[in-house]
Order: C-alpha cells, then sequence, then structure tokens
C-alpha cells in the first residue's frame, strides 16, 4: 500500500505540473454544456437530460485517462515496473483515474445544474450513480 500511495502522490504532482491538461477537460465539459444548453432551450425531460449528463461524462472520462496514460514516456514506465509492482501501479493508476474522473463529474453536474437547470428529483441517489459511474468508468477505462 505505501507503494501504491506514493505513486497517486506522484500522479496528482504530475497534473499539478500539467495543469493545462486539466484546464483542457474542464474547457471541454463546460463547452459540452453550453452546446447542450443552446441545443435545448426549453429544458428537457429527464431521461434527457440524464442521458445528455452521462454521454458528457463519458467522453470526459475517456479524455482525461487518455491524458494520464500519454503524459508518461516509455522510459518512465520502465522505471515505474522496476521500482513497484505491477498491481501497485494499475491500482495507483485506477484509484488516481476515480479522483479525477470524480472531480471532472462535480464539476460536470454543477454546470449542468446551473445551465440546463434541476429536473432530478432524487438528488442523493442521481450523486449515489454518479460515483458509482465515476468508479466504473476509472477501473474499464485503465484497465483498457
Amino acid at each position: 500500500m505505501n507503494q501504491v500511495f506514493y505513486l497517486v502522490r506522484k500522479e496528482i504532482q504530475l497534473e499539478l505540473r500539467r495543469m493545462h491538461q486539466l484546464t483542457g477537460l474542464l474547457l471541454y465539459v463546460v463547452s459540452t454544456i453550453l452546446i447542450c444548453y443552446m441545443s435545448f432551450l426549453k429544458v428537457v425531460d429527464v431521461p434527457t437530460y440524464v442521458a445528455l449528463f452521462w454521454i458528457i461524462m463519458l467522453f470526459a472520462s475517456v479524455n482525461a485517462v487518455a491524458k494520464s496514460f500519454l503524459g508518461e514516456s516509455p522510459g518512465q514506465r520502465l522505471y515505474y515496473y522496476s521500482i513497484a509492482s505491477p498491481q501497485a501501479i494499475i491500482l495507483s493508476k485506477t484509484i488516481y483515474n476515480l479522483a479525477l474522473t470524480l472531480v471532472l463529474s462535480v464539476i460536470n453536474l454543477l454546470f449542468y445544474m446551473l445551465m440546463m437547470g434541476n429536473p432530478i428529483q432524487d438528488v442523493p441517489m442521481f450523486l449515489v450513480s454518479m460515483v458509482l459511474g465515476s468508479m466504473g468508468f476509472s477501473s474499464i477505462l485503465t484497465m483498457v
């Protein structure tokens, strides 16, 4: 677990150094929500609202996870495999991608509610599904 903690901390430090990638993801999410808002000027029904939310989250998650892997050179990957176990590396990437996906989903939800309103009646259950969906996206996309 010490290796996992160290590798997650390393991922966070690298992300803070590459702040332009994080702001690019945020710009992607906000601009996509703005396009949805302009496309559906009136309030949409709840299933469409939720479907648009998850489509935005899917593409934002794919971009976020891909950028976390593209930032490493083959030499860095070889170095990580020489100092840590493969299980620790995969688990740390999954935890980091989960944290990144959760941050993106919270920001997505806040901007989405600000622009499109909130037709969701059971917000706590939606938040639980958002956390579980983020866990699923991060673990599946890390493995892919």
